[in-house]
């Protein structure tokens, strides 16, 4: 059993009553996962609804020949909730990424408690309904900021016209409270230049940043709830809130940095946050594409320069 005052602190649970917190909590159990240990196969039969108690997890997903992370879930997020209703198996695989702490519903323990107290199976089904059109809404999101972006990337010669462009849809897609910082890559520097910066508290964004982000992967996104505690920005006087850090890469190459924050007690919502590394991953290509059309009219204009002087 799990005690029902730590499921109520899950954003699943926030607005279900205490009647159906406390009979949920009596069939949940709890799970301890280790760095790297695989929670759940794609295509196996699926064990049931997963809250993210403590830690955080990877879902990857079979492209063609290659496995993608396609969302990362942290504390308070949750995943397999469909499994408890379609029976179908598993349709990506999940890791535990570092130490994670899971509360787990199975479809059998769910189907046992719907028979055990069958007047109170509405309070149940409304609960986990809820939290599917909470995901569908962020996944919706998610896919407008992507379509708008993905109508952009073809439309500019440089990355700071792209970036310029991208940073304007995320504006409209975060909110008045959000400050977003775009960075770029100078490979010559081995640092990330300031191209842009909008919001509440744009002016106290450094105007250069160094290679040295503990994000942990090339197309990392780290988030970090309190500014107040250590983070990438360290010697930044941000007020209390939520700092985001979205690393677009290509491999090993770095291109750009977008940097997202919003002052306490505003913050960002999962959806947000899968939105923000989305994006992060599909403009790595956009700004290699923009950085080789850099590169090729340079070459043009030393060109021409050369045959006009001799």
């Amino acid at each position: 059993m799990i005690p029902p005052q730590e499921l109520r602190e899950l954003r699943l649970f926030k607005d279900a009553s205490a009647n159906a917190v406390a009979r949920l909590a009596t069939a949940m159990r709890e799970r301890i996962c280790v760095d790297g240990e695989v929670i759940m196969k794609e295509g196996e039969e699926s064990a049931g609804l997963h809250l993210v108690a403590a830690g955080a997890v990877v879902v990857r997903k079979r492209i063609n020949a290659d496995t993608k992370v396609v969302a990362r879930f942290g504390k308070g997020e949750f995943f397999g909730e469909m499994s408890l209703l379609d029976k179908q198996p598993a349709s990506a695989e999940v890791i535990a990424e570092g130490d994670t702490r899971l509360f787990v519903l199975t479809r059998s323990d769910f189907e046992f408690l719907m028979s055990k107290a069958p007047t109170e199976a509405l309070d149940h089904i409304t609960t986990l309904v809820a939290g599917l059109s909470t995901r569908l809404r962020q996944t919706t999101r998610e896919l407008v900021a992507v379509y708008q972006v993905a109508r952009n990337v073809g439309s500019f010669d440089t990355a700071e016209q792209l970036g310029r462009a991208v940073v304007g849809i995320l504006t409209g897609m975060l909110g008045e409270f959000a400050t977003i910082g775009f960075y770029r890559w100078n490979p010559f520097n081995d640092e990330y230049a300031k191209g842009l910066a909008v919001g509440p508290v744009s002016a106290l964004l450094p105007d250069v940043l160094d290679d040295r982000m503990p994000l942990g992967r090339a197309d990392g996104t780290a988030s970090y709830p309190d500014t107040r505690q250590r983070h990438p920005l360290a010697g930044v006087k941000l007020p209390a809130g939520h700092l985001v850090i979205s690393r677009s890469d290509l491999g090993p190459t770095p291109q750009a940095l977008f940097i997202y924050f919003t002052s306490a007690p505003h913050t960002f919502e999962p959806g947000d946050r899968q939105a923000m590394e989305t994006v992060s991953a599909v403009l790595a290509p956009a700004f290699e594409t923009a950085r080789a059309r850099e590169e090729e009219a340079l070459r043009r204009e030393h060109e021409q320069r050369r045959q006009r002087f001799g």
